[in-house]
């Protein structure tokens, strides 16, 4: 399949909105607790999402052409200490839900940080449709 260029920074929100939203129902239709870019402060993570045995989540989605970077990451940390700051919630965990290449380095980064980074393939205009075909089970991985 060939990628489709964005023709905008505005192309690419709207797209990791409808990315966000798919993300939803998937997580919704296995009984999960989804806020959709919730208020944490000054901050809206695009999903907070909540286990039925009670893990929470921030999740964020970045679409995009090239790499992913480490910024991604560190907006995914700060949101989980925004969100514990704000919530009063210890255990937190990360998902940044991407469609870029993700090198080595940032993995590393993200997992030091206790985020999981999960990839999804397809060009961007493709994104929402590229979510895994699975659905989380359970717990996300550690």
């Amino acid at each position: 399949m060939a990628r489709v260029k964005p023709s905008s920074v505005s192309d690419i929100n709207e797209i990791e909105r409808a990315a966000a939203h798919k993300a939803r129902e998937l997580f919704e239709e296995v009984e999960w607790t989804v806020e959709e870019e919730p208020q944490v402060g000054a901050m809206r993570p695009d999903l907070v999402v909540q286990s039925p045995n009670g893990a929470t989540y921030v999740v964020e989605v970045k679409a995009g052409q090239g790499s992913a970077h480490f910024g991604s990451v560190a907006q995914v940390a700060t949101f989980i200490e925004e969100y514990q700051d704000v919530r009063a919630v210890e255990d937190v965990r990360g998902l940044l839900v991407t469609n870029m290449a993700t090198q080595e380095n940032i993995l590393e980064a993200a997992r030091s940080l206790g985020i999981q980074v999960a990839p999804v393939r397809g060009a961007a205009r493709d994104y929402p449709q590229a979510l895994p075909a699975e659905r989380p089970r359970g717990e996300l991985e550690k």
